[in-house]
């Protein structure tokens, strides 16, 4: 038997195939007198390993934190198992928080009652019949979710299921016959170049109150840097010299924990790249905007180093900017788009001046260049059609000069 198939020893533990195990704990009686065994499946590469989850699981089950799979509840399930065990998995604040949101909002009051093995597949299609026609009512608001909002309650509402079936609460998720919620094919919304003009010549009329939100929009224009990752700048990561902006670091925020900052998402987020003269100089123009703020307030200053603070130097709140630049664009009579349009309108550019595919990839961050060209296909488009007239231009030409040529 070779290494990787080594089965691990340990008592009360089942090899079910794999790295895969039975985890099986007996506490307390039922009423007719038998034990109540409690189980779950886990995966373990390491005796130590798979001990420790047993005696995880163990401590877990005495304390009550283990429910009974018969009468279990989705509530239940949720609260006292799966989202401590979600919690343990070293996942990314926003992303707990979107999930404890759905499940707190809309997902729990609908299905939460029900015990895990009664939910079918009516229960789960009247949720999003709810959610596509009223889901905002469960938020205090008016109106419905859209299309990919509701499939993203369907994929969470997935993973839970699905791990009850993996630690055999139940036997099959009812899941299984419920097709996800269509999606409609989003548009990127971005400014055509007569938009642009009016944004740049509106931004270069604001008066120094407002330079920090100039900078910040220009940068995003120039660059086409998320909002957490130029939210997540510090002075350090500007080479003035060599004009370059490293990117190494994003700043979220989520209620009840704060600002935060992380590392980017994946490997290729944590990038370099280059920027145009006009913006290392407006650069160095705000800051010493941003010095002169701090000797003004002295004291008070709470030293950070990053490029976009609130008053007192500290981090600023990421969704600061999108505030201000939805006022901004409505008060300037701007067509509407979100802050990360600005992201879209720099992308549109530099396909439209011709930029290859994968350097464009590689300056939003996107780990394989099929991303960028699945987000910006209409974009392409445009370019390809620009592409086709332009060789249809030149065959005539070049024809055009043979004719003359045998003239």
């Amino acid at each position: 038997m070779s290494q990787k198939e080594r089965v691990l020893k340990v008592k009360g533990c089942e090899h079910r195939g794999g790295n895969q195990y039975r985890m099986v704990v007996s506490a307390g009686f039922k009423a007719g007198g038998s034990r109540n065994r409690y189980k779950r499946t886990v995966t373990a590469k390491t005796k130590k390993e798979l001990e420790s989850l047993y005696a995880e699981f163990t401590t877990e089950v005495i304390k009550g934190l283990v429910l009974n799979s018969r009468n279990l509840t989705l509530r239940e399930f949720v609260e006292k198992q799966w989202l401590l065990d979600v919690e343990t998995k070293n996942l990314a604040p926003k992303t707990l928080h979107r999930y404890k949101e759905m499940l707190n909002q809309r997902i729990l009051p609908e299905l939460g009652h029900l015990k895990l093995s009664d939910i079918n597949r009516n229960h789960i299609v009247k949720l999003y019949e709810v959610l596509q026609t009223e889901g905002s009512r469960l938020d205090g608001k008016d109106g419905s979710l859209s299309a990919q909002t509701v499939l993203h309650h369907h994929r969470l509402l997935s993973k839970i299921l699905n791990t009850a079936v993996f630690w055999e609460i139940i036997s099959i998720s009812p899941m299984r016959t419920v097709k996800p919620p269509k999606t409609k094919e989003k548009i990127a919304m971005f400014y055509d170049e007569e938009q642009l003009l009016k944004l740049i010549d509106t931004l270069n009329s604001l008066d120094s109150s407002q330079f920090k939100y100039k900078m910040l929009t220009l940068l995003g224009l120039y660059t086409g840097m998320r909002r957490g990752e130029l939210m997540g700048l510090e002075w350090k990561d500007i080479d003035f010299k060599n004009r370059i902006i490293t990117i190494s670091r994003t700043s979220q925020y989520v209620p009840r924990k704060g600002i935060f900052t992380k590392e980017p998402k994946t490997e290729s987020s944590n990038r370099t790249i280059s920027i145009p003269t006009t913006i290392v100089d407006l650069l160095d123009e705000y800051r010493k905007h941003q010095d002169s703020e701090r000797n003004q307030i002295s004291d008070l200053w709470v030293e950070t180093d990053r490029l976009f603070t609130a008053w007192n130097g500290s981090p600023m709140r990421p969704d600061a900017i999108s505030e201000w630049f939805g006022k901004f664009i409505k008060m300037n009579n701007l067509p509407h788009i979100t802050f990360h349009g600005l992201r879209h309108t720099n992308v549109s550019l530099l396909i439209a001046d011709g930029v290859d595919i994968r350097t464009i990839a590689t300056r939003l961050g996107h780990t394989n260049p099929t991303t960028t060209l699945n987000v910006y296909s209409h974009m392409l488009r445009k370019s390809d059609q620009l592409a086709a007239d332009s060789l249809e231009k030149r065959i005539l030409a070049i024809q055009t000069e043979v004719v003359k040529d045998e003239e």
